[in-house]
C-alpha cells in the first residue's frame, strides 16, 4: 500500500487493528518488527474485477496472549 492523503485514515485504522498505534506515520519504519507474527481475521471481497482485503480484528498477540477483541490462539 502506498500512503497518501486520501488513504491515511484507512492505513492508520488497519495498523491499529494490527495492534500498532502510531503518533506519526514516520514512526512506522522503526516499528515494523511489531507486525511480525500478528494473526488477523480478514475478509476478501471481489467485485467487477477488483479485490479488496479487509482487516476485521486481531486474533492474538505474538506471545499467544489475548489481544483486545480476540482470543488467545497458539502460534502456527
Amino acid at each position: 500500500m502506498i500512503a497518501s492523503a486520501e488513504n491515511l485514515k484507512w492505513l492508520k485504522t488497519d495498523l491499529h487493528t494490527c495492534g500498532l498505534v502510531l503518533g506519526k506515520l514516520s514512526e512506522l519504519p522503526s516499528r515494523l518488527s511489531e507486525l511480525l507474527d500478528v494473526q488477523l481475521e480478514v475478509t476478501k471481497r471481489s467485485r467487477d474485477g477488483s479485490e479488496n482485503v479487509y482487516l476485521n480484528k486481531r486474533l492474538a498477540s505474538p506471545e499467544g496472549q489475548s489481544a483486545p477483541g480476540g482470543s488467545a490462539l497458539p502460534p502456527f
